[in-house]
């Protein structure tokens, strides 16, 4: 006589890992913290090739910044994402996560593993030619055409003045302070800073953070201001060469202040022109990302 028992078939289980695209470390179920449409990718360890290689998995984050990997096997993985330029990934070393399942977890062995990515937006950093200007950008030019560089007058005796930084023509990046005693001008370039609005360089929400180089020029009129030569019959001296100028500096990292820059002007007349040179700085955010951020309550830390 034969018995036939019945033989329980072999469950099968699997496993899954999800997680959220946060823009900082809120924890679960923070809402409106999520990013959209950034690219997950899954990758398994291959012990014979000793790396990791593409799972075939990949995952697009929803509208509140989820993911999940379904039907995995048991194996090592690395989570990571497809950088996008104006992000920077703050989770994972190298901008991964790696998990081995499957794992001890008190639901069972199928309960997923919940894995966090996040990012901030990218700081990037860049520099403006800037010039001193009376008031308004574009007053008192060197040239009508051409070159936009300008300068200021000053008469001695008035005491202090401030004149305005304009970087890129017509963005107000810092200031020029000046005042003079007993035959020296007193000058100081001061950077923005951070205390004030942003401002917008192209693409990227920005703030004036800082004064790469200067050249300064003092002389009794902007004709005595080191200039490329005229040309033809009575000819007036071009554009200025701030190489020649008679003060210059630079700074790496930039700084707020360039300090008091001192200048002997007791040879010169009681009304004298200033051609104040500069590189500003700027740091800055992509300007989509940044609105990005802001609508969602984000607060940002310039440097």
């Amino acid at each position: 006589m034969v018995l036939a028992v019945p033989v329980a078939a072999e469950e099968k289980v699997s496993y899954s890992i999800v997680g959220l695209k946060n823009l900082h470390c809120t924890g679960w179920g923070s809402s409106g913290v999520g990013l959209p449409g950034f690219t997950i990718v899954l990758e398994v360890w291959d012990d014979d090739a000793n790396m990791f290689v593409d799972s075939g998995y990949s995952q697009i984050t929803n509208d509140k910044g989820y993911y999940r990997f379904d039907d995995l096997p048991e194996g090592h993985y690395r989570v990571t994402e497809e950088g996008q330029k104006y992000w920077t990934l703050l989770t994972g070393a190298e901008g991964a996560n790696e998990v081995t399942i499957p794992w001890y977890c008190p639901c069972g062995n199928g309960c997923p593993k919940f894995i966090s990515l996040q990012n901030r937006p990218k700081l990037f950093r860049g520099d403006e030619t800037a010039w001193a200007a009376q008031e308004d950008p574009g007053e008192y030019r060197f040239v009508d055409r051409g070159n936009w560089a300008t300068y200021v007058t000053y008469d001695v005796g008035e005491g202090p003045q401030e004149y305005p930084l304009f970087a890129g023509q017509t963005h107000l990046a810092g200031y020029l302070n000046v005042y003079d005693d007993n035959g020296k001008l007193y000058v100081t370039y001061q950077a923005l800073g951070t205390n004030e609005d942003p401002d917008t360089i192209g693409d990227y929400t920005v703030k004036w953070t800082g004064l790469k180089e200067y050249h300064l020029h003092v002389a009794n009129t902007a004709d005595d201001i080191p200039r490329t030569p005229g040309r033809g019959r009575n000819a007036v001296p071009g554009n200025p060469i701030p190489g020649q100028f008679m003060n210059k500096d630079s700074f790496n990292p930039a700084t707020a202040s360039s300090g008091e820059i001192v200048v002997d002007i007791s040879e010169l007349n009681d009304s004298i022109v200033i051609a104040a040179h500069a590189v500003m700085e700027w740091e800055g955010y992509y300007t989509e990302v940044f609105d990005y951020a802001i609508d969602l309550g984000w607060q940002f830390a310039w440097r």
